[in-house]
């Protein structure tokens, strides 16, 4: 964990005060309300409670915590996305198998610092496993559409939100995308 700057410290201190004004005002706003309305706009109040201590924490931990933060949010993506693609049957536990060795694997390479290597690494490696994986267990019934869903699903769920990530190390004056 790298050293907590003031700065930092009141940025997350203006968080919580800016949550906690607007608590108190939604309470106030919603004391006439019918219980189902209460019952929403409290259920959403506690979604930005949540998001507020979890970027906190994540920001506090430096690159380990946003890693963390960001590879379950990645995770979480894909799966709400591949559930819209395609069952699981469709895709083959081999494949999904494949997607998440694939993502851990990445978000280990860049909190190593190896980023000239995490760049590549995950496109071409998901790519050519894909494309073999599905070829070969499934024939061609949806091998297209199911084959590309998996590779862009990666991409943008993936390795897009993972590249938020290299401003870690721009501040160290590396070039992250030079390998």
């Amino acid at each position: 964990m790298g050293s907590i700057n003031a700065s930092l410290l009141w940025m997350i201190a203006g968080t919580f005060a800016a949550l906690a004004v607007g608590t108190a005002i939604r309470l106030v706003a919603l004391r006439n309300s019918a219980a189902d309305i209460v019952h929403k706009r409290m259920g959403s109040l506690k979604v930005w409670w949540v998001l507020a201590v979890l970027w906190s924490v994540a920001a506090l931990l430096g690159l380990v915590g946003a890693t963390v933060l960001l590879a379950i949010a990645s995770f979480l993506a894909l799966r709400e996305y591949l559930r819209l693609l395609a069952t699981s049957e469709q895709i083959g536990r081999i494949a999904i198998a494949c997607l998440v060795a694939g993502g851990i694997g990445h978000y280990l390479l860049i909190v190593a610092g190896a980023i000239a290597v995490a760049t590549w690494c995950l496109p071409i490696s998901l790519l050519v496993l894909f494309g073999a994986i599905r070829a070969s267990a499934s024939g061609v019934e949806g091998y297209i559409r199911t084959t590309a869903g998996l590779y862009w699903g990666a991409m943008l769920m993936i390795y897009g939100l993972s590249h938020s990530l290299f401003l870690f190390f721009v501040d160290e004056g590396t070039e992250p995308l030079v390998g």
